[in-house]
């Protein structure tokens, strides 16, 4: 996302993000549900970019 993750988490409480844990993925029985909020990476450098990228699939890799 554009703003910085400490923002969305603290100012907005991640609405859309627990909104999605509770009404779609609580609803069909996928639990437990590990958010990881990204932010500020609207005008990153390539490199930090392909960081973020490389964290994003080792995240998802740890999952399976």
């Amino acid at each position: 996302m554009g703003m910085p993750a400490f923002v969305y988490r603290w100012f907005f409480a991640a609405h859309g993000v627990r909104s999605m844990k509770r009404n779609i993925l609580g609803f069909v029985g996928i639990a437990p549900v590990q958010m990881t909020l990204v932010g500020g990476v609207g005008h990153v450098a390539p490199a930090r970019a392909s960081a973020l990228l490389e964290r994003m699939r080792r995240l998802g890799g740890a999952a399976r």
